[in-house]
């Protein structure tokens, strides 16, 4: 149930294009979150956060989220 918020709209909009990232919004299937590289989520209270595991599903990568998150530090600066 997540909202266009602050941080969304910068990450799909301004920061993920400035690290090389395409963009796309939709609804995926649990199977396509089983083949996901990784996941994370953002809002304007925690920035961006990791998703370690999901029910029987992990991600153990973790460095798209990383290099948005630097991102984000640095516009706080």
């Amino acid at each position: 149930c997540g909202i266009a918020g602050t941080r969304r709209r910068l990450v799909m909009e301004q920061w993920a294009s400035e690290l090389g990232l395409a963009v796309a919004e939709g609804t995926l299937t649990l199977a396509e979150l089983r083949s996901a590289d990784e996941v994370f989520y953002c809002n304007a209270l925690v920035g961006l956060r990791p998703v370690a595991a999901l029910n029987d599903i992990s991600w153990t990568s973790h460095e798209v989220c990383q290099k948005l998150f630097a991102r984000y530090r640095g516009e706080l600066s």
